[in-house]
């Protein structure tokens, strides 16, 4: 996990500028005629077997879904809590549904507590073929800059991000177009209070870059504009989580010499960092 000061400077090979205001959200102004990849795989899995789609946007490739594992990177569960009280009080990782109900699971993904981020497991492994696959991460503040940074900046990259229509936005979903297939949903929020609001009016999404007093940086989209808002919020909200790598780097499939999978003792996947 990175801090934003060692990854700021990245952002200046683009030719973009950040500045950041008085409520610690950042804005980012960069370039247009955005490219996109759409070349969508339909067999990478996470270690439930959840399946996901990627797209690439400029130098990054995107989970198109929103996360759903239950498992951190290394097969260890992680938490479902469920009740609002005992997880306004957690100092480690954890995920729910929306409003406890897991028929959000598939529309919107899980919602996860900031402390997932920081567990020495990591989160999440992806697979393909049942064989790791090598490059994904939770996006970092700067993967999100750079993102927002190549969709023309904060005022429009949002609705270039949103999925289009009512189903999974409030009206107005204003700015919509998913020009770049992103499909950004409003997955809503879980509360400091432990309690989920905001579903179809907000979409946020974690980043692994923390600040001090337990908190990491968040993207966020809102369905009365077609902002993209980066800023820092304490970890015990729970977020959706994107995966991403970047587009230039291979898939590698750590194998053995017959083609089989090389797992540790324990019968899990190796992981890389």
């Amino acid at each position: 996990m990175t801090k934003v000061s060692s990854t700021l400077s990245n952002l200046s090979i683009l030719g973009t500028l950040c500045r950041k205001n008085v409520s610690g959200s950042v804005a980012v102004q960069g370039v247009s005629g955005a490219i996109v990849e759409s070349g969508a795989s339909t067999d990478l899995q996470d270690l439930d077997g959840n399946t996901y789609t990627e797209v690439t946007i400029g130098t990054l490739t995107w989970l198109v879904e929103n996360l759903k594992t239950t498992k951190y990177a290394d097969g260890t569960p992680i938490p479902n809590v469920t009740d609002p009280a005992t997880w306004a009080a957690l100092t480690t990782g954890a995920y729910n549904w929306y409003n406890s109900d897991i028929t959000n699971k598939t529309a919107y993904g899980a919602l996860y507590n900031g402390f997932v981020l920081s567990n020495a497991k990591g989160l999440a492994a992806i697979t393909k073929g049942g064989t790791l696959q090598t490059g994904w991460r939770v996006a970092a503040y700067v993967d999100f800059a750079t993102l927002v940074a190549y969709l023309d900046g904060i005022l429009l990259a949002g609705g270039k991000l949103k999925e289009t229509g009512l189903t999974y936005w409030n009206t107005p979903n204003a700015g919509a177009d998913n020009s770049v297939e992103w499909y950004g949903r409003g997955g809503g929020v879980i509360m400091d209070t432990g309690y989920s609001l905001l579903q179809k009016v907000f979409g946020m999404w974690w980043s692994n870059t923390e600040e001090s007093g337990n908190k990491h940086w968040r993207m966020y989209l809102t369905s009365t504009n077609s902002w993209s808002i980066i800023e820092v919020i304490a970890d015990v909200f729970g977020h959706s989580v994107r995966l991403v790598k970047d587009a230039s780097e291979e898939d590698d499939n750590l194998l053995n010499s017959d083609g089989t999978p090389i797992m540790n003792e324990d019968g899990s996947l190796i992981l890389t960092q």
